[in-house]
């Protein structure tokens, strides 16, 4: 009997190795993407408005519910630095402070800052704000009823005029 007769070749498949190599191509690109992310540093603009918005207690809930998106201050999560994922973080957070960003809080009009209070607040109301997609991820982010009431109760005085230090509220 010939040594070539008694070999079983059935068990390999045809194009077995282009299918690892394939996979090994994607994860090639995958790995070169993360890497990519990680060695540019995302960095916040350095601008801050360090005033008071409406009072403190206000301000505190805007900062847990809506300054990672609508500020300077965003604390990027752990999957930023992936291709896709990061890419919409960082669409969400663009679009977030191009529509209201409370890092440039003392450039805005006195008129500007009321409309921009009264929005948040309709925002807030309809469940559109904080998004529901960003809710499922930061659940402490979620503005209760009492949160909203505070805000609210606040906004009913608020003209739209700077208060530089928390000791004019």
């Amino acid at each position: 009997m010939n040594f070539e007769e008694t070999k079983n070749t059935s068990h390999r498949k045809p194009g077995g190795k282009l299918k690892w190599l394939g996979l090994l191509m994607i994860f090639a690109v995958i790995g070169y993407g993360v890497c990519a992310r990680l060695a540019s540093k995302i960095e916040n603009p350095k601008k801050r408005y360090t005033g008071v918005m409406l009072s403190e207690k206000s301000d505190a809930i805007f900062r847990r519910s809506c300054f990672n998106c609508h500020s300077n201050e965003t604390v990027y999560p752990w999957y930023s630095v992936l291709p896709w994922p990061g890419d919409m973080v960082k669409s969400h957070i663009f679009h977030g402070r191009k529509h209201m960003n409370f890092s440039v809080w003392d450039e805005a009009s006195a008129e500007d800052r009321k409309s921009a209070i009264e929005a948040s607040i309709e925002k807030i109301s309809s469940g559109s704000m904080p998004l529901p997609d960003y809710l499922r991820l930061h659940p402490s982010a979620k503005v209760s009823a009492e949160d909203l009431e505070q805000i609210q109760s606040d906004a009913e005085g608020f003209d739209g005029e700077l208060h530089t230090s928390k000791s004019e509220n």
